[in-house]
Order: C-alpha cells, then sequence, then structure tokens
C-alpha cells in the first residue's frame, strides 16, 4: 500500500469559496488540451495498493481502461458480468407477471379488468420508482455487491408468494413490491461507474444496461414456456401460473447468492474493508440523496431520461395494440413486430454510450451532451414519421430507426451521470433511472385521451421539446470547496504536478472569457492520475476535499478524480 494510505482523516483546515469552472465546459475552448502530448504522458502514483494483479490496463484510481466482456477475471469483468447479468435475471421475477397476463387474467377472483390492469401497470412502476431512489442512496453507502445482493433475495419474497394472490387488492400489492426489482439497473450503472475509467465508462454502462433489459425480452420468450411445462406436468391453468412463479424466484435468489460471494465492490475489493483500514471514507445514504438532489443538474437528467426510456416503456406496452388496431394485424404477428423494439436492447444502448465515450475523447462533455441532443432530436423525428405511417411494409423499417435513437438516447443519458457528482453517483443514477419509469407512466396515460396515432404523434412533440434541455447540463456554477489533510503519497503527486500548472490550465488569475479557464475540481482522495478523465469529461466538480496548503504553493489547486471507491 502506497505510504499514508489507510491512515486516520485529517481534521478540517480551512475553507475557501472558489469558482470551479471546468474548461470542458467552456463554450470558448477547443479540444486541444486534453490531446496534448504532455496530458498523456502525465502520470501519478495511486494511493491504494492493488487488491489483484490486473490483467487489463488501468487508470490510477485502478478503473480498467479497456472493456472485454468475454474475459471473467476479477475484478473488472467480474464485476461486469454479475452487473448486467444480476438485471437480467432481475426482469425474470420483474416482467413475469405481464409475461403470463393472459393465463391469470382468466382467473375470475382477481377482477382483472382493462382498467385494473392498468393501475396494476401503473402501481408496479411507482414501486419502481421508489424503489430506484431509495437503492441510489444505499449503494453510495453500502456499495453495489452487497445492496445488489439485498435486492435480489428481499424482493424473491414477494415472486415467491404471488402465486397466493386471492383478489386485485393482493394482486396490485405483490406488483408493487416485485417492482423492486427494476431497482437493480441502478446498482448495474453504478457498479460500472467503479469499475471503468471515464474514457470508457458511456461504453460499459450502455452495454451492461442494453444486455440487462435483454431479459424483458427473455422473460417474454420463456415463461409462456415455462407455464406450458408446468400444465405439462399436470397442472391445471390456474395452479400452473401461480407455481411457475416459484422459477423466477428461484433465479434470483441463487443469483443473490453467486455475486455476493464471487465479485467485488470496486477494484480495491469490499467496501467495509476500505471503510475499515481508511481509504474509503464513508458517506451516509441521506447524505448522498441530498447531495444528488441539490444538484440541478439531476432534474434535467431525470427529464432527458423520462423523454428516452420512458417513451420505450411505453411503446413497449401499446405497441402490440398499435399494430392490431392501426395495421389490422392478427394478435401474434402484432406481437412480433412489435417485438423488434425491445430487440433493439442487444445492441442500440451500446451505441449510444460508445458513441457518447468516441465523441468526448475529441470535443469532451459537449461532446457527450451534444450526442445525447443528436439522438433525442432523431428519436423524436421517427417517433413524428412513424405515428404518419399508413402501410406495414414502411412502418416496421421507421419503428426500428426509431428504436434506434431511443434506446441510444438512454445509452447517451448514463453516459453521462457518472460525471454529475462523482461522490454521490448511486444516488444521482437513483433519481435518473426514477425518471424513465415516471415517463412511462405519463407518457403512457396520453393514449387514454386520444387515437394511438395522435397519441405517437404529441410524443414525438414533448421528445423535441424536452431534448433542448440538454444545453442545461452545460451551465457553469460556483462550488464550494472545503480543504482538509491528505497522505504524505498524495502531498507528493500533487507537489509533481504543481510543476505543470500551466499544463493542466491552472491559474491564479480570474477566469477571462478570451483565454483558458482555470480548472479546478476537487476531490477525494487526491488520486491523481486519473486527472485525463476528470479535467476534460467532469460536468461540476464536486464540494469534497483537498489539503493543498500543507507544503503545496496556494495557487497549485489541482484537478483531482473523485470517486467513491478510494477516499481518505
Amino acid at each position: 500500500m502506497a505510504e499514508g494510505a489507510g491512515q486516520p482523516v485529517p481534521t478540517a483546515l480551512d475553507e475557501k469559496e472558489i469558482l470551479l469552472r471546468d474548461d470542458t465546459l467552456d463554450s470558448s475552448l477547443g479540444p486541444s488540451r486534453p490531446n496534448s502530448k504532455e496530458w498523456k504522458d502525465l502520470e501519478v502514483e495511486s494511493v491504494a495498493a492493488p487488491l489483484y494483479s490486473y490483467r487489463l490496463p488501468v487508470d490510477a484510481l485502478h478503473r480498467a481502461r479497456r472493456l472485454e466482456p468475454w474475459r471473467f477475471d476479477r475484478p473488472h469483468m467480474r464485476a461486469f458480468f454479475f452487473a448486467w447479468s444480476s438485471f437480467f435475471i432481475a426482469f425474470f421475477g420483474w416482467f413475469a407477471v405481464p409475461a403470463l397476463l393472459p393465463s391469470i387474467s382468466s382467473d375470475k377472483a382477481l377482477d382483472l379488468t382493462k382498467a385494473n390492469k392498468a393501475h396494476s401497470n401503473a402501481i408496479a412502476l411507482s414501486g419502481t420508482v421508489f424503489m430506484r431512489m431509495v437503492t441510489g442512496a444505499l449503494v453510495d453507502r453500502f456499495g453495489p455487491r452487497r445492496v445488489q445482493a439485498l435486492l435480489l433475495a428481499v424482493f424473491s419474497i414477494p415472486v415467491y408468494l404471488f402465486g397466493t394472490v386471492y383478489n386485485f387488492a393482493s394482486f396490485a400489492t405483490a406488483r408493487f413490491f416485485i417492482g423492486g426489482l427494476g431497482a437493480t439497473f441502478v446498482v448495474t450503472e453504478y457498479w460500472c461507474a467503479l469499475m471503468f475509467s471515464r474514457n470508457i465508462i458511456g461504453t460499459a454502462n450502455a452495454v451492461a444496461a442494453g444486455w440487462g433489459n435483454a431479459g424483458g425480452g427473455a422473460t417474454n420468450a420463456l415463461m409462456p414456456q415455462f407455464y406450458n411445462l408446468m400444465k405439462v406436468f399436470g397442472l391445471d391453468e390456474e395452479k400452473a401460473w401461480r407455481v411457475v412463479m416459484v422459477i423466477p424466484g428461484t433465479m434470483a435468489l441463487i443469483w443473490a447468492v453467486v455475486l455476493f460471494f464471487f465479485s467485488d465492490d470496486c477494484p480495491d475489493g469490499d467496501y467495509k474493508n476500505l471503510y475499515r483500514i481508511g481509504n474509503l471514507r464513508p458517506i451516509s445514504a441521506l447524505e448522498a440523496f441530498a447531495r444528488a438532489a441539490r444538484n440541478p443538474r439531476t432534474y434535467v437528467l431525470f427529464c432527458l431520461y423520462a423523454s428516452s426510456f420512458g417513451v420505450e416503456l411505453t411503446m413497449d406496452n401499446v405497441l402490440a395494440t398499435y399494430f392490431n388496431k392501426v395495421f389490422n394485424l392478427d394478435q401474434s404477428i402484432a406481437g412480433v413486430a412489435a417485438g423488434l423494439f425491445g430487440l433493439m436492447n442487444l445492441f442500440a444502448r451500446a451505441v449510444g454510450g460508445i458513441g457518447s465515450d468516441l465523441i468526448a475523447r475529441r470535443y469532451s462533455m459537449r461532446g457527450r451532451v451534444l450526442w445525447l441532443f443528436a439522438n433525442l432530436v432523431l428519436e423524436g423525428v421517427f417517433c413524428l414519421v412513424f405515428s404518419r405511417m399508413t402501410t406495414i411494409g414502411a412502418a416496421i423499417p421507421t419503428l426500428i430507426l426509431f428504436s434506434l435513437f431511443t434506446q441510444a438516447s438512454c445509452g447517451a443519458v448514463f453516459a453521462i451521470v457518472p460525471f454529475v457528482d462523482p461522490i454521490a453517483t448511486g444516488s444521482v443514477g437513483g433519481i435518473v433511472g426514477a425518471g424513465g419509469n415516471t415517463g412511462g407512466v405519463t407518457l403512457s396515460l396520453v393514449f387514454s385521451h386520444m387515437s394511438d396515432p395522435d397519441a405517437v404523434r404529441l410524443i414525438s412533440f414533448v421528445v423535441l421539446g424536452i431534448s433542448v434541455l440538454s444545453f442545461l447540463l452545460l451551465w457553469p456554477l460556483p462550488v464550494k470547496v472545503t480543504t482538509i489533510g491528505i497522505s504524505d503519497a498524495e502531498l507528493r503527486a500533487l507537489n509533481r504536478l504543481s510543476l505543470q500548472k500551466d499544463d493542466l490550465g491552472v491559474s491564479e488569475q480570474p477566469p477571462d472569457d478570451k483565454a483558458m479557464s482555470p480548472i479546478v475540481a476537487i476531490g477525494e482522495p487526491m488520486n491523481t492520475g486519473a486527472l485525463q478523465s476528470v479535467m476534460r469529461d467532469s460536468i461540476e466538480p464536486v464540494e469534497t476535499t483537498s489539503a493543498l496548503d500543507r507544503g503545496t504553493r496556494p495557487e497549485a489547486e489541482h484537478v483531482s478524480d473523485v470517486h467513491p471507491a478510494q477516499k481518505p
């Protein structure tokens, strides 16, 4: 372990009010500085000693700089595997009821009228919204491994008990609690943010979410087959759908145990051990949530995700009926046509994340935001075009393009989430993720007040309008920074960096719109080896700590990557 790591955290020394401005958010700046040779050659030491011998190249926070999904090495690719697979498994419990709803509806005691089905869908989504917000705060405090295992284990219980429902009230209550499995998405995204460097975080987040979302399609395909298998074993229709719910419940419970014992919270191991040795400073769940809730960019992304994933949820629910009514397709054929929208998840969401990472290499955070804006605009345009289609031959290709940009927008949103507040990434992700479900509930209501084509057309205008909010992400904000002591190893890294303050864009002078703005992004710990990603990509420097007055020059306020997995 590097010198000074694991030492008790010193008391606060002083506070300074400074204006933090990231040069990548200043429209007067070009991309030349982040791509300079001096920048790329910058190397400093890391604070915590590695727990594993990494087979992938890593940054100073030991986060992988490459994504190789075919590997299963600890900690990075093992965590990536469990991140997407746990979300995939959660879908079997989460979507099992909709997949079996035609058979469940035959039970007259449940009173599943058309209105009650719609109400139960809204109740299930509200359960997901609530748990995503709670989960974001919990994962910031306790780490992804424990929280993901807890979600799968706890919410496997209502999946098991669903077979005991006897009226609509018990049916709706069970669906509310089963909706908690949707919160596994928040942990999936947070886990990737801990394990992968900023140069590929958009790709990692998008691929993990896309593969996990494919669990929805797998559930719709396999649960009816499991139901038929129960009937082969001699159960009647009512007993078959009740008994078959044991399968997704068992899958979730087994996967909770497996991932708990065979994965890691972060590249340096387990949160509990890092807390114990002092390399990770605990942040309370309430404090993490408060940080995210105070940040206006959280709500901008909430709206943007509502207009992307919310649209995806809405279309998944209505497309089969849309094709049946508008194009007079048979129910089975309409279902296949509607399924094309969801199948695009296998790669379309990844397109959004990969594109965000690629464009950020040249255009920094401005590039990420413009990429998101472009995808949202194209989503709105093809949504509008789809609503005007009158032949199935023209509607299918348009639907595919509509789906491509909708899901790419989802990936582009979560390529930005890790940069909002790295100390409370989980809480930010939880609130933003809840926005998707909120959008799904809200937009679905449109279809009860107008014809299906008119409802789709209205949704297109909503998406186009909300897309303009993307540019609010670039609005600079002043941030209050508290300085505290850091370890000797970190201090040596800062002293070495102080010799290169001109290369880093740090200046004693007030910011000048005509010149390079001072870059100050303060973080915990001062693991300055990840300077490249933060200076190039951070949306907003966050309220956190450093101790640049302990032997360093006052002007040497440097950028440091902020990461919840390593704090002094």
